[in-house]
């Protein structure tokens, strides 16, 4: 009896052993899954392309008899002489010719001739910003058009929206029709007033802020950068139009 349980014993421990071996050849068997294939491919970065930009005319409404709007629009297209680098983000702002109000002030009593941003910076109204551009007036003179007032009343940017607009390509992006006889903005807007926008189309690359305040950052998309040319951004003044207002 002893005998039969000590064979009994050895039988089961060779068929315990068996059957560890026969799963670990099975496990080695099976196909393992490759580690890397369970990460996802990470989504393709938009790839900047050559795009450009234009200023469209500015036109004008009158709703009431008190109430006179300057309207402007701009558009972003593929490719084309000129074009840059860029993922189709800037914007556009409506400006004038205040020249004959003195602003900017005049330099011996003539309208102040420009070659830089910095040359158009002084005696704007709050909120205002001078661009330099031609005079569109049959001279080969530079003056200084003003945005007059804050860039949230009289423009669309790319940073004005959340995340950052991409403008879509062959689109008409029309500009909000500002109120020239709103009582914060100058009145002499309601009166006869050349008009036109100014479009700007950022380079794919950041560049430094110029003027950086408390908080904001050391770098900039290029069309807030100051005097850049392209292929870092790509700025165009569109036609002139003079106010005229139809009859209400």
């Amino acid at each position: 009896m002893p005998k039969f349980s000590a064979l009994l014993r050895t039988c089961f421990a060779v068929m315990l052993a068996a059957a560890v071996l026969l799963v670990a050849a099975f496990n080695r068997s099976k196909p393992r899954p490759d580690p890397k294939a369970a990460i996802p491919a990470a989504a393709p970065q938009p790839q900047p392309t050559a795009k450009k930009i234009t200023a469209g005319e500015v036109k004008f409404s009158r709703e009431t008899p008190n109430k006179r709007f300057v309207k402007g629009s701009f558009k972003v297209t593929e490719g084309g002489q000129g074009a840059i680098p860029s993922y189709g983000t800037g914007g556009a702002c409506l400006i004038a010719d205040l020249n004959k109000f003195n602003m900017p002030p005049r330099v011996n009593g003539q309208r102040r001739t420009c070659s830089q941003l910095s040359d158009c910076q002084d005696g704007l109204p709050s909120g205002g910003f001078g661009y330099c551009a031609d005079a569109a007036d049959g001279t080969a003179e530079k003056i200084c058009w003003i945005r007059p007032g804050p860039d949230t009343l009289l423009c669309d940017k790319s940073i004005f929206h959340n995340p950052p607009t991409v403008w879509p390509l062959g689109v008409d992006h029309q500009l909000t029709p500002v109120d020239v006889s709103a009582s914060d903005l100058l009145p002499q807007l309601s009166g006869p007033v050349r008009w036109r926008v100014v479009a700007c189309l950022n380079g794919k690359d950041l560049v430094p802020n110029p003027d950086p305040g408390p908080g904001e950052p050391a770098v900039v998309a290029a069309c807030g950068g100051g005097d850049l040319a392209p292929p870092l951004r790509l700025e165009v003044f569109g036609p002139v139009s003079e106010s005229h207002w139809p009859p209400n």
